[in-house]
């Protein structure tokens, strides 16, 4: 499958502001969405055939996020993301210190949109991922582009 994304990125960026909430899935301020629905209402909203994932347990869901990201999504080798720098689009997945992992989408040098639950923040935003993140990263996906 192939991803327009421009159109991904600008459908992201319409969630900036919607506030955190596990398995959330309502778009705005008086909505709710977290780090995983974020990116796969997203691509369903820009006419994906991803599978709608519905409510889940806070748990780990490591195998459920790499099967949908291998439909749209080739592998990138770790180090040469640090070594280089992710490219817009690329989606990246961490280990995290209280939660098992997180995600979010580069849409530009070292800027990620993500629903982020920590910090304070506890909303969709769209920042320049945090130095000490990259030393958490698990693994970075490469959306299958237009020609």
């Amino acid at each position: 499958m192939i991803v327009n994304l421009d159109a991904y990125i600008a459908e992201l960026r319409t969630w900036i502001g919607t506030p955190f909430k596990h398995a959330g899935r309502t778009k705005g301020p008086e909505g709710g969405v977290d780090c995983g629905n974020l990116l796969a209402l997203s691509a369903i909203n820009i006419g994906l055939p991803v599978a709608d994932t519905g409510e889940y347990a806070d748990t780990d869901r490591l195998g459920a996020i790499i099967a949908f990201l291998k439909d749209y999504c080739e592998p990138v080798a770790v180090a040469d993301i640090l070594k280089h720098g992710p490219e817009p689009g690329d989606i990246l997945l961490f280990r995290g210190r209280r939660i098992m992992h997180h995600m979010g989408c580069i849409t530009k040098e070292q800027t990620m949109i993500h629903a982020w639950r920590t910090s304070g923040i506890n909303k969709v935003v769209e920042v320049p991922v945090p130095q000490d993140w990259w030393d958490m990263l698990h693994s970075a996906w490469r959306p299958r582009q237009e020609l």
